[in-house]
């Protein structure tokens, strides 16, 4: 797969969560933790063709995420954090390795967070919502910063900055509103 189709993918994950990227994570090696809940495959509840996330634990604080919609694969690199009482995640591009250094060089990666958590089958995922980030912003109640880019906002706040953010407004549905995925039962063990 190359750059452009992983960006695409990216930008289309973005999207539809209608969340700002952020030029830095949520977390930091001190707030890692390990949700071995989250290994396996989630489905969004759309039907036939639904979109699918598959966790798979590359070691005991990072996850490879492949975000598949209408049969086209997108890697992603997940992380989880704890920031106070609450679990949020963390994922990036992966970019591949037939990119040469030099492009790789002028990729910037952003970061997409919001608020995890697993009960029983379900994943549930609250992505900040980027309009009322937004309405937040320019009305003052936030103080974040972003950067308008060609291809959209990105925020360009330290990640202390953004914790401190997720920390205050963590139980706000409106600011982190839930979307539930479903965990897929392989065929085999039915």
């Amino acid at each position: 797969m190359n750059v452009v189709k992983v960006l695409g993918l990216g930008l289309i994950l973005i999207f539809l969560c209608g969340c700002i990227p952020s030029l830095y994570p949520i977390y930091t090696d001190q707030n890692l933790v390990d949700l071995p809940q989250l290994v396996g495959t989630w489905e969004e509840d759309g039907g036939e063709e639904a979109n699918t996330w598959e966790f798979t634990a590359t070691d005991s604080s990072s996850y490879r995420l492949v975000y598949t919609e209408d049969g086209e694969p997108g890697f992603f690199i997940a992380h989880v954090a704890k920031l106070g009482d609450y679990l949020f995640i963390d994922i990036t591009p992966e970019y591949p390795d037939s990119i040469s250094q030099s492009q790789r060089d002028l990729l910037v990666p952003s970061h997409m967070f919001g608020r995890v958590q697993v009960i029983e089958d379900t994943l549930q995922i609250g992505w900040v919502d980027g309009e009322w980030l937004k309405s937040a912003i320019d009305s003052g109640k936030v103080n974040l910063q972003f950067a308008a880019l060609e291809s959209g906002d990105i925020l360009t706040n330290t990640t202390d900055e953004l914790q401190a953010f997720a920390v205050k407004y963590a139980a706000d549905t409106a600011v982190f509103p839930f979307s539930n995925l479903y965990r897929q039962v392989p065929q085999d063990t039915i």
